[in-house]
């Protein structure tokens, strides 16, 4: 729940179609991420659980489906290295990273 608006992730899709939808969610194997994932696949969208753990994404999906046995959700294992990845142009070129993010790229390494 949204401390700032008393929403849940199923208040915010409420009344919402979103069958025909794919929505991607990281993070998706605890907390907000299987929550986010459980609301968008309960308003109809296919969900991709990205994950870095395989075991604990299968089980998210598992139980989204234990709940709502219509949900359509996968998991997609992503390795570690994916979330260190940063792009030059995801940086505000006014940013003290930016630099080192041109640099990084030049490399084709994640920053430190």
């Amino acid at each position: 729940m949204s401390e700032a608006t008393g929403a849940t992730a199923s208040d915010v899709v409420s009344g919402h179609d979103l069958g025909g939808r794919t929505a991607v969610v990281t993070g998706a194997s605890s907390g907000l991420g299987v929550e986010t994932a459980r609301a968008l696949a309960g308003a109809g969208a296919h969900v991709i659980l990205a994950v870095r753990d395989g075991q604990a994404g299968r089980a998210a999906a598992a139980s989204i489906v234990d709940t709502q046995p219509e949900a359509s959700v996968e998991v997609l294992l992503l390795p570690g290295s994916f979330f260190e990845v940063v792009s030059v142009e995801a940086i505000d070129g006014n940013s003290k990273y930016a630099e080192k993010a041109e640099e990084a790229s030049q490399r084709g390494k994640p920053l430190p």
